[in-house]
């Protein structure tokens, strides 16, 4: 496999008391990503030991990786999933 066919994952775990609203804004960014983005797929979990916990995983196409999360210009949609949350995302990266 070549370089220029590895997929980019971004796994991102997010924490609010308010999960249920926050599940309902990231499906509707994810129904609308997908047609705008570089992004394969959009899968959202739940942490079964901690109803608080959500982990969002992105899978960009492949060569294509996301810019620092700090340097993008946030979304409105961006800003409301961020105003739910308890504490800051935690992003983590795998290769595929």
């Amino acid at each position: 496999m070549s370089d220029d066919s590895r997929r980019f994952v971004q796994v991102i775990d997010l924490y609010s008391r308010h999960p249920a609203e926050l599940e309902r804004l990231l499906n509707h960014w994810r129904a609308s990503s997908l047609a705008r983005e570089h992004i394969v797929g959009v899968e959202l979990g739940r942490d079964d030991a901690d109803d608080e916990h959500l982990v969002l995983e992105v899978e960009y196409e492949p060569a294509v990786a996301p810019t620092d999360p700090g340097a993008a210009p946030a979304s409105a949609e961006a800003e409301q999933v961020v105003a739910l949350l308890d504490r800051p995302p935690r992003f983590r990266a795998t290769d595929c």
